[in-house]
């Protein structure tokens, strides 16, 4: 349920619209066990995850290529993201 929740938030706040042109999500899922039709829900619920998405184009725009966003510098954000979690381990430990 959380994970329906955060998703709707997260595509509500980018405005990104389902049902727009040219949208399309390439998964990249070695199922450990057989998928079938009597299945495939769970598979998709409970199986799939961020790490499975290799490709990404929403509204005609490339946005993920082989795993990396292409909107943004990852390498940024996580030099960012790091430095702020050593502050806050830094304030943890107070």
């Amino acid at each position: 349920y959380n994970r329906f929740r955060n998703a709707h938030r997260y595509i509500a706040q980018n405005g990104f619209v389902g049902d727009g042109d040219n949208n399309l999500v390439v998964l990249d899922y070695d199922s450990p066990t057989e998928m079938n039709p009597g299945n495939f829900y769970g598979h998709f619920l409970f199986g799939l995850n961020s790490n499975h998405v290799s490709h990404v184009i929403s509204n005609g725009r490339l946005i993920v290529s082989d795993r990396k966003m292409t909107t943004v510098n990852e390498q940024e954000i996580l030099k960012t993201s790091r430095g702020l979690a050593n502050k806050l381990w830094v304030k943890m430990q107070e």
